[in-house]
């Protein structure tokens, strides 16, 4: 027989624990060399331009699912906050928002500095957040 392992299904909010543990479940059943897939290098410059080409839209992918996740993980946070009895402000989810970004959110930390405290809101930072990635 094969031993299952269960985990919660991938969410909006889960992504980081979620990838960790299907690693790990691929690395236990010896099915991780599977995904990874052996390819030659570019011989000549239109193959060189077409791997760069999609190195950054991978990097884009992966840029914009980070900023989900992190706005997931935030509002997952919260909810567990609130369920506990604790008062989740919207100062506070705008700060887990922000705070951790890598320097590529350098200029849009600056930008939210800015705004005046009334307009600083979850869904204005969520957007712009967002927003960010599908410019990048």
């Amino acid at each position: 027989t094969t031993k299952t392992t269960k985990f919660p299904l991938l969410g909006e909010g889960n992504y980081g624990e979620w990838a960790i543990q299907m690693e790990a479940e691929l690395i236990r059943k010896e099915l991780w060399e599977v995904m990874t897939i052996e390819t030659s290098p570019p011989t000549d410059a239109t193959e060189m331009e077409a791997a760069v080409w999609l190195e950054v839209e991978k990097a884009k992918r992966l840029m914009t699912k980070m900023a989900k996740a992190q706005i997931g993980w935030v509002r997952k946070m919260a909810a567990d906050l609130e369920y506990a009895g604790v008062k989740v402000e919207e100062e506070d989810m705008v700060l887990g928002l922000t705070m951790g970004l890598g320097e590529h959110y350098d200029q849009l930390v600056v930008t939210l500095e800015s705004i005046p405290p009334e307009q600083l809101t979850v869904a204005n930072v969520t957007a712009r957040l967002l927003n960010e990635e599908t410019h990048q």
